[in-house]
């Protein structure tokens, strides 16, 4: 087992396991947790003995987000656009197109980027006291690539109410609405991500890679970076400061 200060990961028979380990912020996402998460994901990708690569988190939370603290450090158009290329595109990048299946175990809530790990994530397993929530809205921050990865699993109509309400959905619904495949007990958490990873074992790693590559290719009219360059902007104005700054206050 290995430990980073961010991050914890384990290999169970042929599974990767990838644990946000931040419990005391729930799992909130910032800059050091992006790069170490990335390099999880790399040597995941390179180990041969490998076959599913999983991501859940440590504590009651699978992730609060992006942490405010980094969003509200952005002084500028350059850094919010920085933050996107050098440390959150990579790792969608290496989840979308790894040859290997990546799961989300989801142990608990996950709001905004935990939301969006589920969405780029090939299959998704939640405990039933899980929720969704692309609340971001609320104090002033655009979901951005919820905004495209949502659009073709759960829906304009569904999306949209996710954005602009900012609502709770449980884990039923979700399930209900394609964002996830699987719903279970707490205990049973594991137990089904390692069937699953056996049954996936059970094709070759060839065809698994072929058909994610197929799969990819159609997700590559998928435009980060216009997407990404609205949000930068619309996060340096007065309205997103005054925002991250109240949140802050209570937190």
């Amino acid at each position: 087992m290995v430990f980073n200060l961010s991050i914890k990961s384990e290999v169970r028979e042929n599974t990767y396991w990838i644990f946000l380990n931040r419990p005391e912020k729930l799992n909130a996402i910032n800059l050091k947790m992006w790069e170490d998460l990335q390099n999880e994901l790399l040597q995941a990708s390179e180990n041969k003995e490998i076959r599913v690569i999983v991501i859940s988190g440590n504590g009651k939370y699978f992730c609060a987000g992006e942490d405010i603290e980094d969003l509200y450090s952005i002084r500028n158009f350059e850094d919010a656009v920085n933050i996107f290329l050098d440390h959150i595109r990579p790792v969608f990048d290496l989840i979308l197109r790894n040859p290997k299946p990546v799961i989300t175990a989801v142990n608990g809530p996950a709001y905004g980027a935990g939301v969006e790990l589920v969405l780029v994530s090939d299959l998704t397993i939640a405990v039933k006291e899980a929720y969704f929530a692309l609340s971001q809205g609320r104090i002033g921050v655009g979901p951005a690539l919820a905004l495209i990865l949502g659009l073709p699993i759960i829906g304009r109509k569904r999306l949209l109410e996710m954005v602009l309400t900012g609502r709770r959905v449980t884990a039923e619904e979700a399930k209900n609405w394609g964002l996830i495949n699987y719903v279970v007990n707490r205990d049973e958490l594991e137990k089904q991500v390692l069937m699953i990873s056996n049954e996936i074992s059970q094709t070759s790693f060839l065809l698994t890679r072929i058909i994610k590559d197929v799969m990819m290719r159609q997700l590559n009219i998928i435009d980060y970076m216009s997407i990404f360059r609205e949000i930068a902007f619309f996060s340096l104005s007065e309205e997103t400061r005054s925002g991250l700054k109240e949140f802050l206050k209570k937190h």
